[in-house]
């Protein structure tokens, strides 16, 4: 077991192999828009160490919390991809009928006006390491960092905010349609 951490610890620092811990809902904007939009958000709380538009990738500097008391510094680091969708109407055909199973009901299906467009979904992780320093618990420089997780809050705080900001590009697209 210790062997199996050990390994997923070293994958993780040698940035061998990504894991995402959360997936937002699809969204039927264009990849480089919604890539746009995810590092607009990050850069202004993080320093940004590799963006790659093609791959759809950012990854992020360690962001150092630190405090005098021991066990309470801790660094966290984003590893960020936009990718393609490939099942979403299918999971979201199966999430409806599961739901709707359960409560014995059958609604109608509801026509969808991004029915058909390619759809991209962002998937991130926020790592996140404590300092194990007894001596000098808030110098990074001395700091004995150890895997704590994930930041699943600062997850779902930046899927919600390039959630929201794609929305706004949504409504801003259809009012100016509107007004000729």
């Amino acid at each position: 077991m210790r062997l199996l951490l050990l390994l997923l610890y070293m994958c993780a620092i040698l940035g061998g192999c990504t894991h995402y811990h959360a997936t937002s809902e699809p969204y039927a904007f264009p990849k480089e828009t919604i890539w746009k939009t995810a590092y607009k958000i990050i850069e202004k709380r993080y320093d940004i160490q590799t963006a790659q538009k093609e791959d759809g990738t950012i990854e992020t500097e360690w962001d150092y919390k630190l405090s005098p008391m021991y066990l309470e510094s801790y660094r966290d680091r984003i590893s960020l991809m936009v990718e393609v969708c490939d099942n979403c109407e299918e999971q979201k055909e199966e999430n409806r009928s599961e739901a709707l199973e359960e409560l014995g009901l059958e609604l109608p299906k509801e026509e969808d006006p991004d029915e058909g467009k390619e759809k991209f979904v962002v998937k991130i992780s926020v790592e996140r390491q404590q300092n194990r320093s007894l001596d000098n618990p808030n110098s990074k420089d001395e700091a004995f960092w150890f895997p704590q997780g994930y930041n699943a809050l600062e997850e779902q705080r930046i899927i919600s905010l390039v959630q929201s900001q794609l929305y706004i590009l949504k409504y801003m697209d259809k009012d100016e349609e509107v007004d000729p």
